[in-house]
């Protein structure tokens, strides 16, 4: 039997994109929007979202598979309000 190792605190979890999530993350990343996870405690991250450069810190803090789903919740926010 192979040595499987548990997956450590900083475990993120899973989140398999949709077809829109991935449509919206790839429309922000080519007009400089940019969302990205930002480590917090062992089990807990922060979102920051940078426009043009200009960062902006989420004031949640989210778990464990719920910080997927946000990052592309996010994405899709911007996509919808600005991809014309």
């Amino acid at each position: 039997m192979p040595n499987i190792k548990a997956k450590g605190a900083w475990d993120m979890g899973k989140h398999f994109i949709t077809v829109k999530e991935y449509k919206a993350s790839a429309w922000c990343i080519k007009n400089n929007i940019f969302v990205y996870v930002v480590p917090i405690r062992p089990g807990e991250w922060g979102i920051e979202i940078s426009i043009a450069g200009k960062i902006n810190k989420s004031p949640y803090i989210y778990k464990k598979n719920i910080i997927w789903e946000k990052l592309h919740e996010y994405y899709t926010y911007y996509y919808d309000k600005y991809a014309k």
